[in-house]
């Protein structure tokens, strides 16, 4: 288990440590509500109790890891994404359906880079009032930097045109133009023009499939220091969550 795995596991343990007692008083009203949100039926859909400051806290722990996660899994949803193409009779353009997946990978790396910040930022402002808030901000400070410098080369190249136009690549533009070609009667001057394309296609899928395969595997690097920080943080030896001073009675 790394470090990644190892908070997510502490984590939940606390989620589940503190909803079971609520669930359990409340486990009529709970029921109700949840039918009511599943079906989308009238009535209330949460129950009528005020949360704590622990509960609270737990609450912006759990939904900055989440938004993490959702990025995380959409990164590695396109690894396999990529290496198929299911839509052969559909008339979807294999150059298109590559070019939207890479495109889309560089989109999510660039939303996981903001989500890793703010959530480092959002564990500071958590601890604003405790006495290890100074040490806190020591030990997130380098994340930063190590998150921009792991993520600057892709993030940038998204950067410069997710403001005017989709993503660009001259393999993919070379590409796209043999596409035209082999489905229009423009061929009749190169006889294995259809071939060349194919072949052409099948190397720089290849060679997408193992930019993204490495930069997942750096990912998940950046990820055991990241939440390695976190775990110094957040959690106690065994696995039990240190909730800052001021919300550790309440």
């Amino acid at each position: 288990m790394d470090e990644f795995d190892k908070f997510q596991s502490y984590l939940l343990g606390e989620v589940r440590a503190t909803i079971l007692p609520i669930a359990e008083q409340h486990k009529e009203e709970l029921g109700e509500t949840i039918w009511n949100d599943l079906l989308d039926l009238k009535g209330k859909k949460v129950i009528d109790r005020k949360l704590s400051k622990k509960e609270i806290f737990l609450r912006e722990l759990v939904h900055g890891y989440v938004e993490i996660c959702d990025s995380y899994k959409s990164l590695k949803d396109i690894q396999i994404y990529i290496g198929r193409f299911p839509y052969r009779k559909a008339g979807i353009s294999r150059v298109g359906y590559l070019h939207y997946h890479i495109a889309n990978y560089m989109n999510e790396v660039y939303i996981l880079g903001g989500r890793l910040k703010d959530y480092m930022k959002k564990i500071g402002k958590l601890y604003r009032r405790d006495i290890r808030h100074q040490k806190i901000l020591k030990l997130t400070k380098p994340i930063f930097k190590l998150v921009y410098n792991t993520l600057s080369g892709i993030t940038k190249t998204r950067g410069a045109h997710v403001h005017e136009s989709r993503y660009k690549d001259e393999d993919l533009k070379r590409l796209n133009l043999l596409e035209l070609l082999t489905q229009n009667d423009g061929v009749d001057f190169i006889e294995q023009l259809p071939d060349y394309y194919n072949l052409e296609y099948k190397k720089i899928r290849r060679k997408w499939k193992k930019i993204i395969k490495q930069n997942n595997e750096e990912l998940r690097k950046l990820f055991s220091i990241y939440f390695d920080v976190l775990l110094m943080i957040l959690f106690n030896n065994d696995g039990t969550l240190i909730y800052p001073q001021g919300i550790s009675h309440s």
